[in-house]
């Protein structure tokens, strides 16, 4: 039998590359999962699971029209392992494009995500830090004691009044709002069809 045609994930060991990665004190035994637009998610994911263990953390990365697969690696990544500390950095990249028809090269700037994923918390000061099991600053339905919770139902309640008020100084000028006319008043005031067509059989007549 031949050797398999599949090919290794883009995965690379920490280098003097990771120098460019706007983390500093990154692990040496660091997993670093490179993603871009073609890449198939079910191939990279998989192979992080199997290697995951063996490293103190992973590191996602990807460029341009790559950043919503990163992303989405990293969150599945997530499920799979829970408990991660998360850590995001954006930052932009040069992109040099070239063609046989132009003679120089356009340079341009493209964002660039890194989404490290560590069991450990060494970079919980940092800007960009997420703690196990949180989403995020939205809010919830279920903190309604807390802060935010106040602010965004003060917020709803005053969208509320406002639309009573409308509603009222609608029904005071004598008109309606979010009712449709009944049937029979739109029957009443347009002729159907068939009514349309027997007139004009008559005027031909006549």
């Amino acid at each position: 039998m031949g050797r398999s045609k599949l090919k290794r994930p883009a995965v690379d060991e920490p280098s003097e590359d990771t120098s460019k990665v706007p983390i500093e004190n990154l692990p040496k035994k660091l997993l670093w999962m490179h993603v871009n637009s073609g890449t198939k998610i079910r191939n990279v994911l998989g192979y992080a699971l199997l290697e995951f263990p063996n490293r103190p953390c992973i590191l996602w990365s990807g460029a341009g029209q790559g950043i919503g697969k990163v992303i989405t690696c990293a969150e599945l990544f997530k499920k799979k392992n829970t408990g991660l500390h998360q850590l995001t950095k954006l930052c932009y990249v040069e992109s040099r494009n070239s063609s046989v028809k132009e003679t120089h090269e356009k340079i341009r700037r493209v964002p660039e995500i890194h989404i490290l994923l560590s069991r450990d918390s060494m970079y919980s000061k940092e800007s960009g830090y997420q703690a196990p099991n949180n989403s995020g600053t939205f809010w919830d339905v279920n903190n309604e004691g807390t802060s935010e919770g106040i602010t965004e139902t003060t917020k709803i309640q005053s969208n509320s009044k406002m639309s009573n008020k409308a509603a009222e100084e609608f029904t005071a000028m004598g008109l309606r709002m979010g009712q449709k006319r009944p049937r029979k008043e739109q029957q009443t005031e347009t002729p159907s069809k068939k009514n349309k067509k027997k007139d004009n059989g008559n005027q031909s007549k006549i």
